[in-house]
Order: C-alpha cells, then structure tokens, then sequence
C-alpha cells in the first residue's frame, strides 16, 4: 500500500520529479504477496484464493493496478526505470531441445505483463569468458559489465530504440 500510495502521489500531485525508480521489481512482488497474505490471513501466496495458481492470479491483478499507476506517470512525462533481479529458467524451444536463459526473477505473468508494457528490458551482466589454466581446468574470466539490448539465448531484452547490442557499463 505504501508504494502503491507513493505512486499515486506521484501521478496526481504537482512535484519536480522527472524520473521515478523502483529498486527492484521483485521486491515489489514480495510486498505484494505478504499484503495479500495479510489480507486473507494466510502466510503463503498459494494459500490466496480457493484453488490452484489463484494466489499469483491475485498478484498480477495487484501487479495491473502497479502497471497502470506506472503508465500514468510516463503520460505525465516521467520517466519509468525498473530494476529487477534475474535467475536462469528453462526456455521452450519449438525447434528443439529446452535449454536456459535469464529472465526476471518475479513470477511469468508479472515477467510477461512487464515485458511487454516497456520500451526497453535491458540485461546488465559481467562478459566472462572460459579460460583453460595449465591443469587443464576451465575457468571464467573477465571485469568488463555489459549492457544487453537485444534477446539472445541466454538472456531476455529488448528496445524500441534502436540501442546497439551491447552498451559497456
């Protein structure tokens, strides 16, 4: 309620701000699974509701409310950054075998509602390269953080800005 209360201030009152940031998304997600546990006095997102799933149905419910509070503000002309975590999942492959990618650590429907709501879903990682030392032992290296711009196996991204494919952080 409190974020949710911070974001509606933001969209109807008179302020200075240009830029809203939320640190992180799936932190947001957190807050959001313990109100509805509060709510329906149980202490697990899966006992929300009556029957399987409705508990994270909930949520995106909860989640389009957050959506469309961050959809006025860009209309007001802020601008909207979202950070979020990332874990490896399995990615379906219609051509072949699965293999795993990362995508943001919140659950698919908050993922796919996010994705496709923003102009640009940018991957920050390390580049890291195998190396083979002199026990014949593979080993990663590298310092150099990158900016993904564009989707490849290993990662979700996207930009409606035509970015490059890699910014160096």
């Amino acid at each position: 309620e409190a974020l949710l209360g911070a974001l509606r201030a933001l969209a109807t009152e008179a302020h200075d701000f240009r830029t809203v940031v939320i640190d992180t998304l799936d932190r947001a997600e957190w807050l959001c699974w313990q109100h509805l546990c509060q709510r329906e006095r149980v202490n697990s997102i899966e006992l929300v509701g009556k029957g399987y799933g409705r508990g994270y149905v909930a949520a995106y419910e909860q989640f389009r409310a957050f959506a469309a509070l961050l959809e006025a503000l860009r209309a007001r002309g802020m601008g909207v950054i979202l950070v979020a975590h990332s874990k490896i999942e399995k990615a379906p492959n219609a051509a072949g075998d699965e293999y795993e990618r990362w995508t943001l650590k919140v659950h698919k429907h908050i993922a796919g509602l996010f994705y496709e709501m923003f102009d640009a879903v940018l991957f920050a990682r390390l580049e890291v390269y195998a190396t083979k030392n002199e026990n014949g032992r593979t080993k990663g290296v590298g310092d150099q953080r990158v900016l993904e711009t564009q989707e490849a196996p290993a990662w979700l991204a996207k930009n409606r800005y035509a970015m490059p494919r890699q910014i160096p952080l």
